[in-house]
Order: C-alpha cells, then structure tokens, then sequence
C-alpha cells in the first residue's frame, strides 16, 4: 500500500503542489482523483494474488449460483486488463482448471464447472487478442472437451486410429516406445517448454496402487460426458477455431503457435487424462492437428503474404516433425494434411519476388530424406 502511495504521489506532482497551496488538512486525509487509467496497473499489480485466491476459494467451497458467477466474472475481465502476462496466464491456468475437464475420470463435472467451460470459451472467443501464450491452456481443455464430447455421442476417439502395436510383443515396449519418441520430439521443438514427464518403465512407481477400479474411472468420465453434451453446446468451441480469421496479426501467429504446441503433445501421446497412467502415453490424437488445418486454410486467403509467411514457418516446423513421426499412421496423417494445404496454396498466384510455392514443398523433401517406412516415401510421391 505505502509504494502504490508513494507512486501515486510521484505521477500527479501538479496535484499535490496545488494541494500544499491551500490550506490543507493532513496528507492522510484527503483524496485525488484521476481518471488517468495508468494508475490502475499499479493497483493491480498488488491485488492480484489474493484476488485470485479469493476467487478461487470462493469458487471450490461455495456452490450458489450468484458467488460463482461473480468469481467466473472476476477471471473475465481480469485476463485482458491492460495486456499483464503473468497476472493474465495465472487467472487462465486456474480457470482452465476449474473446469475439470483434464481430470475427466477422477472429478466430478457439476453445474459450476460447466459454467467455467463457457466462460473459458467466451473469453477465447472475445477476448481472444489478449490471450497470447494463455491459448495454451485453453486449446488443451478444448481438445479435453471435444474428447468428451464424442464420448458423449457414443463415437469412436481418434486415439482408436492411431495405437501403435507392440514391437515384439514385448511388455514395456511400448512405453520405451513412447520415450523414444519424447526423445525425438524433444531436440525437434528445443523451444517448447513440456510440462509433462513419463517414467522410464525400469524405474519402480513411488506411489501406492490406485483403489479405485478402471469400472469406477470409466463410470465417472461416461457420467461427465453425457453431462457435458446434455449442457454445452457442440458448436460452441468450434468457433474459437473459425474466429481466427478476425484475430489481429499477431494474434493469429501466437494462436497458430500455441495450437501446434498442443498438437505436438497430442501426437506424443501425453493428453490422455481421464485414462490410466499405463495406457495414457500410447494413445496419440490428431484432433488439434486437423484444427490446424482448419485454421490455416481459413486463413489462407485473407491474410498478407508476410504475416501468411510467419505462420506458414511455424506450421512447416510443427507438419515437418509430425511427418517424421515413429507411429505410421501420425505420420501419414500429417503428410496428407500437408499436400492438402500444399495443393490449395499452389492453386494462388505467385507473386513477383516471392518464393511462397518453393517454401511449401519444403517439408516434403526434409519428410523423405528422414522417413524410414516405404509407405512414407510413397505417400509424398503419390
């Protein structure tokens, strides 16, 4: 309080000279005011910290309808107050949070956290400019819901698409599998930051066993599913992803950047809460990858050619490293979305000085100098 005073005092000058003037009564008791909105980041940066544990508090303890909306209202217009990164990711990755959907099988999902997924997705949807390196957290929960989602409908995952048999039929080769492939990916995106650890298989768990049964687990993410699919809209995250057109340029590359980063994760295998910890490395999803296909196809026409080219050297990295992926089916998954984007782009003029076509049959030829599988080479030619 007394350095929020003190900074007070050294931003209005003029104020407190004409203040000494007149015959004042004691600094302590009187007031400025201003209207002056460089004030509030000062007043922010100290409340933040027990607002948010207000909040949040409040949120986990109290179920009446009227607190919790006050505490999601509070996240809502905290995220965007005057671009604060580390006050915005902070209000996020709690509100992402209470939203459970991470924790599908192990939590229950009641009526105030289906309130925090709509919030969660408004704020994407409008706010969507300010979120910056916060889209992370979102695009992961929306990858989490649309899981439950098709779990609701009764539809098979795309992780039933893409398990890799054992090789050799082996115990524990495919967790050794699932590290070398963390391994692989790791020196591919050195500037990706992994939250996520998996253990070696040699090395003993030092937890106890889980007593509650894979019967229970699968009850309790069925519950949450249909619960989800009965409240939600189905459409309602599919506009964050068709909003990116509207996005302002640097918006949209850290959208693009923050979505391949949640791919990466999806195809290691490593999203896979709500499943148990033995089977949860060895199931990859592609359902960010197909949204990044979305996204760069929408916004293929309606961006300049520099800022399409920012965001296409984000998109080659991320559709070069999934492409040399062990798990076959990943891999081919990625190349025919790259020759279907390759195709579109190549249908648009080239313009003078600008080599955009030759920059898009780049991963192609990095693909199959690295590619091992025959079915890899003959896919790139096809």
């Amino acid at each position: 309080v007394k350095a929020s005073e003190a900074y007070f005092k050294r931003k209005s000058p003029s104020s407190n000279a004409n203040a000494e003037t007149k015959s004042s009564p004691p600094p302590s008791s009187y007031v400025v005011s201003s209207t002056e909105n460089v004030y509030v980041k000062p007043m922010f940066e100290i409340v933040w910290a027990p607002l948010l544990a207000v909040c949040s508090v409040l949120f986990e303890t109290s179920d009446h309808p009227v607190a919790i909306q006050y505490c999601l209202d509070g996240f809502k217009h905290a995220i965007h107050l005057l671009q604060m990164q580390s006050e915005r990711d902070a209000y996020v990755s709690v509100l992402a949070n209470f939203t459970a959907v991470q924790h599908s099988a192990t939590r229950s999902i009641g009526t105030k956290q289906i309130e925090a997924i709509k919030t969660l997705i408004a704020i994407a949807v409008k706010e969507g400019n300010f979120l910056g390196d916060a889209w992370r957290d979102v695009l992961q929960c929306i990858s989490h819901l649309a899981r439950l989602q098709l779990h609701a409908q009764g539809l098979q995952a795309d992780t039933q698409f893409f398990v890799s048999p054992p090789s050799n039929g082996l115990p524990g080769s495919t967790s050794t599998s699932a590290s070398k492939r963390l391994t692989s990916f790791g020196h591919a995106y050195s500037f990706i930051s992994n939250p996520f650890t998996l253990p070696h298989p040699t090395q003993s768990p030092k937890f106890k066993p889980l007593t509650v049964s894979e019967d229970q687990l699968m009850a309790m993410e069925a519950q949450n599913a249909q619960r989800i699919a009965d409240q939600i809209d189905g459409l309602a995250s599919d506009r964050v992803f068709s909003n990116s057109p509207f996005l302002t340029d640097t918006s949209v590359q850290e959208f693009v950047q923050q979505l391949c980063i949640v791919s990466l994760t999806e195809c290691q295998g490593l999203t896979g809460s709500g499943m148990t910890v033995r089977t949860a490395a060895a199931l990859p999803r592609v359902f960010s990858l197909q949204k990044l296909v979305e996204v760069a196809d929408m916004n293929m026409h309606v961006r300049s050619r520099v800022v399409w080219a920012s965001m296409w050297s984000v998109l080659r990295r991320h559709f070069t490293t999934i492409g040399c992926h062990d798990n076959l089916g990943i891999a081919m998954y990625a190349i025919d979305s790259l020759k279907q984007l390759s195709m579109k782009f190549l249908e648009k003029d080239e313009l003078r000085d600008f080599n955009f076509q030759r920059l898009f049959l780049t991963p192609f030829e990095i693909i199959m100098a690295n590619a091992v599988a025959t079915e890899i080479r003959e896919l790139v030619l096809r």
